[in-house]
């Protein structure tokens, strides 16, 4: 089973999620030039992982100096969260 993923009858549900968290992040882009499936993306100024593309890789918490990348939160019982809600955050929910 994946690491991110729980099983829901046969069909996999997403249960965590790596969410950067807006009010730490200081903006330096470190994580995005390091994710090697273009995860990360940026829109004005504040940037958001794609649930879509990242693979869980982790090579992005090890490169945030500030520690704004949450480690698998978990999102048990609802979808991944979206680009759009995530760059609508001043903090995280």
């Amino acid at each position: 089973m994946d690491e991110a993923a729980g099983e829901v009858g046969s069909m996999k549900a997403p249960s965590k999620q790596h969410l950067i968290d807006p009010e730490i992040c200081t903006g330096c882009f470190s994580c995005l030039a390091v994710c090697p499936e273009s995860a990360i993306v940026e829109e004005n100024r504040q940037l958001a992982i794609d649930p879509d593309l990242c693979r869980g890789c982790e090579a992005c918490l090890d490169e945030c100096p500030s520690g704004a990348i949450h480690n698998w939160r978990d999102v048990s019982g609802r979808s991944f969260f979206t680009l759009e809600e995530q760059f609508s955050w001043d903090r995280l929910p």
